[in-house]
């Protein structure tokens, strides 16, 4: 977490720059979550395709669906 006026400036530098960060692309996202009480996973590892995981009774994460 850095410091908003110091990473991003005030006025128009501000929107100016935080412009340019909204043209990056997420290369990896990992996010867990409970969906009706069973755990999942979304995962995406740029340039690759999402995923998404789901802990079996073993405890084991198969991948249960890609897009």
């Amino acid at each position: 977490s850095g410091q908003v006026i110091s990473d991003f400036g005030v006025g128009p530098w501000r929107k100016s720059a935080e412009d340019f960060i909204d043209t990056f692309e997420e290369v990896y996202h990992l996010r867990q979550l409970r969906v009706n009480g069973d755990q999942a996973r979304i995962l995406r590892s740029y340039p690759g395709k999402w995923q998404i995981h789901a802990v079996d009774a073993s405890g084991d994460l198969p991948c249960i669906a890609v897009e």
